[in-house]
């Protein structure tokens, strides 16, 4: 004959085991923006870049960013204007969402000297009634034997443009 203690030690058994498969679903590993996707040219850069912000992983997002920047903003305020800070041409959208969401196309242009370059991604919001096209710039640096582009975001800041 079964008891109702052991039914309910049975439910209760089953509802751990039930919670455990869940919680072990939800905790699966996030694959790292630079994994897979490199600055080896404006491309991976920007993808990297997107990735690791939306992904929040900032210290790779950060180190997307040119020495000059990382000399200008240290990774604690580079943190905080991600998660703070908002892009007032584009009503006030936050800066994360302005950097995930906008669309790139795969296509960059190179400046004759091959040390700088830019690429242009798309925002919009239909719900603001906002729309921007992003020119993000980069600069060319040398690591190691070889070189990698480099997010320059104060000349990308400095740059903005609505459109009209």
């Amino acid at each position: 004959m079964i008891r109702s203690s052991q039914i309910t030690s049975l439910v209760s058994g089953l509802g751990l085991i039930a919670i455990c498969v869940v919680a072990s679903g939800c905790c699966a590993p996030v694959v790292r923006a630079d994994k897979y996707l490199h600055r080896w040219d404006l491309t991976e850069t920007v993808r990297q870049f997107q990735m690791a912000v939306e992904l929040k992983q900032d210290e790779i997002a950060y180190a997307c960013l040119s020495p000059a920047d990382q000399e200008e903003y240290d990774q604690t305020l580079f943190e905080l204007l991600l998660f703070l800070g908002t892009v007032e041409q584009l009503r006030d959208v936050s800066v994360r969402d302005a950097i995930s969401n906008s669309k790139y196309d795969g296509q960059w242009f190179v400046d004759e000297d091959e040390t700088t370059g830019w690429a242009i991604l798309e925002y919009v919001d239909e719900e603001r009634g906002v729309a921007a096209d992003i020119r993000f710039h980069f600069v060319k640096i040398a690591v190691a034997d070889d070189y990698e582009w480099r997010l320059d975001l104060l000349q990308t800041a400095q740059q903005f443009r609505m459109n009209q």
